[in-house]
């Protein structure tokens, strides 16, 4: 830009160009050096990803779904070791090295993500979230592992979680079960399949491809029929569980006086309870009468 004035002259205006032109310019970055820094800033990042992870204890170790248990005592053990859970990859465990600590974990299904006030009493409580994994429908919010640190003089404390783990077990063997029943399908024409190739005297090829998908048709059989067994099992202890706690606290409801009722109500509750027991009095006082004269016959 050139500040041009009312008086201006032809010769003021070339020297402002001579000037202008005459100043250096600033050389910019060309673009594949800028791709190329972000590419290094990327390769950094990623290396320092990678080194978190190599920070990491890995082990590998297999579970059911039902076996939830015993993952809580195997985080338990290994945090009384000194390595911490951070997370888990399907078979992989991953832990964190640090001082050995009385952690004790508790593992929980929940099909709708937990509201704010229920994030506020885990806090209060102690419980910190450690590890979230996808359920087995998209829609669901998945498992929850979370961690508290034991006390001396305190019991551990429980997430109230049964009943959604029942539903959820529940649906889990319901689909073990039709799975089962696809693959005994499957093994079913193979065998149909192997027989009429016998029988026709057909390929060898073909004799040995039935026996081989049969032979994967029950191995996959089997294993659903152990997860359908786990899952089962658990599904019962799950039900026993929320059968007591219902009973109790039906027993607790009974023990608490009912203090709804009117003046009038209350004054015919006790004439009535007064009747009965004079009855009963009435009652007992001739049986003993009857019981005296007896006695002196």
């Amino acid at each position: 830009k050139l500040d041009v004035d009312d008086d201006f002259t032809t010769e003021s205006i070339e020297n402002e160009l001579k000037s202008f032109n005459a100043k250096p310019i600033e050389e910019e970055q060309p673009v594949q050096e800028v791709l190329d820094d972000e590419e290094d800033f990327e390769d950094e990042y990623e290396d320092d990803d990678e080194g978190e992870d190599e920070d990491l204890y890995e082990e590998r170790k297999k579970f059911l779904y039902a076996e939830y248990p015993k993952i809580e005592q195997y985080l338990q053990d290994k945090s009384s070791e000194g390595y911490h859970f951070v997370r888990h990859e399907g078979k992989k465990y991953f832990f964190r090295k640090g001082q050995p600590k009385t952690y004790y974990y508790s593992m929980n299904y929940f099909v709708d993500e937990p509201d704010a006030d229920q994030w506020r009493q885990w806090e209060a409580d102690g419980w910190k979230l450690v590890s979230k994994s996808d359920g087995k429908k998209k829609s669901d919010a998945g498992w929850f592992t979370f961690r508290n640190e034991e006390e001396d003089g305190e019991y551990r404390k429980e997430i109230d979680n049964d009943s959604e783990k029942f539903s959820f077990f529940k649906k889990y063997s319901s689909s073990c079960r039709s799975t089962m029943f696809l693959v005994f399908i499957c093994m079913a024409c193979c065998v149909v399949t192997g027989l009429l190739q016998v029988y026709f005297q057909g390929y060898l090829a073909g004799i040995a491809l039935c026996a081989g998908l049969f032979l994967i048709s029950f191995i996959v059989f089997c294993m659903y029929g152990r997860m359908l067994r786990k899952s089962k099992k658990r599904a019962r202890e799950l039900k026993s569980k929320l059968r007591i706690r219902e009973s109790r606290a039906i027993e607790e409801s009974k023990d608490i006086y009912d203090t709804s009722e009117s003046e009038e109500e209350l004054d015919t509750d006790w004439n009535t309870l007064e009747q009965h027991t004079g009855k009963e009095k009435k009652h007992l006082f001739r049986r003993v009468d009857r019981e005296d004269d007896e006695d002196e016959e």
